[in-house]
Order: C-alpha cells, then sequence, then structure tokens
C-alpha cells in the first residue's frame, strides 16, 4: 500500500486480508479496484471518506468493517464485488450513491440506516440473494433500477415518505411484494407495474 499524506491511494493486489492503517482519513478512488485476491478489510476510525470504484472488482471480498466515521461514499465504491454477503452501512450517511452495491451477487443482508433520504440509480442492481428490505422513512428518492435483478427479494416495505421512485426501480424481481401505505407512491408505482402489494 502506499499513502499520499492521509490517503491511501493504491493497493498490493497480492493481499488477502487487509488492515488500513491508523491515520489515513481518505480511500482513494479506485484505491483497492480489481484486487482481485482481497478477502477482508478493516477501516481504521480515522477513515471520514471512501471515493468512487474504491472496492470495485474485488471479486473475492467478503467482509468489510466500516467505521461510524465514514460520512461519504462515492460511486460505485462496491461495484462487482461478489462475494460480500452483509454490509452495515454508517448510520450518518443520507445517500446511498449510484451502483454502490450493483452485481454483488452474495448479498443478503444490508442494513439501510435512519438518515438516508435518497437511494440512487442502481445502487442495489443485481444483488440476487437480497431477500427483504426495510426502507426507513427518511427517505423519499428511490432511484432508476435501484433494485433491479434482485431475483430474491421477497419483501420490501416502503414508507409514505417516498415521493418519486424510478423507472424501472424493481424490474426483473419476479417473487416481490411491496408493502406501503395506502394512499402512497409506492402503491401507485406497484399497480401501475403490476407488483403484488400489501398494505403496510
Amino acid at each position: 500500500m502506499t499513502k499520499d499524506g492521509k490517503k491511501l491511494i493504491a493497493c498490493l493486489h497480492s493481499v488477502g486480508k487487509y488492515r488500513v492503517p491508523d491515520g489515513v482519513t481518505v480511500i482513494g478512488s479506485r484505491a483497492f479496484k480489481g484486487c482481485r485476491s482481497l478477502k477482508s478489510v478493516v477501516l481504521p476510525d480515522s477513515v471520514k471518506v471512501i471515493e468512487e470504484c474504491a472496492f470495485s472488482d474485488c471479486e473475492s471480498l467478503e467482509s468489510i468493517v466500516i467505521p461510524q466515521s465514514v460520512m461519504e461514499f462515492g460511486w460505485g465504491v462496491f461495484f462487482d464485488c461478489r462475494s460480500l454477503t452483509s454490509v452495515v452501512i454508517p448510520e450518518q450517511m443520507t445517500v446511498i450513491k449510484g451502483s454502490m452495491f450493483s452485481n454483488c451477487h452474495a448479498l443478503k443482508s444490508v442494513v439501510i440506516p435512519d438518515r438516508v433520504t435518497k437511494i440512487e440509480e442502481a445502487a442495489f442492481d443485481g444483488c440476487r440473494l437480497v431477500e427483504s428490505v426495510v426502507i426507513p422513512e427518511s427517505v423519499t428518492e428511490i432511484g432508476v433500477i435501484a433494485f433491479n435483478y434482485c431475483e430474491s427479494l421477497t419483501s420490501i416495505e416502503i414508507p409514505a415518505s417516498v415521493t418519486k421512485i424510478g423507472k424501472n426501480a424493481f424490474q426483473n424481481c419476479p417473487k416481490l411484494t411491496i408493502r406501503a401505505p395506502r394512499g402512497s407512491k409506492a402503491e401507485e408505482y406497484a399497480k401501475e407495474e403490476g407488483i403484488p402489494f400489501e398494505e403496510k
């Protein structure tokens, strides 16, 4: 690994497990991109920002400990991390960035914190094993193809606070039932898209 000040800017492709040194505040753009043998990462509490595609194409990455200190994620941070099984997003995050978990085929569990207001385009596209999702009441917008090809998704709870749902947000989710309040945008969307609906 090399550091530029307190920013981690590159990685060794042979590493299997890695603990980022204390004092690093930024995981740079594409810092771990393509580290195909990387299996686990622990980030210190000093990390505040994880830039775009920082861990993309880490196809063997199974686990990562993200500290509550992280305030900002870039686009596609975990894109194509096909072995990643679970993620807890820091509580202070307000946006799930576009393609953040795209093609995380093994992802089964994700906790969306209560401060998130927007789930951007393709955020969970291709997360085939995710079975259920609860959208917190802080969320107002779900982006285009946000949950596309979540083939195992059986239930999603969408609060009345969500007033915008992008095109094909739940395309290719054959098992899905949307649970939401009557008269909500989610009920309207479910009817338009022919998705089974249950009153929450």
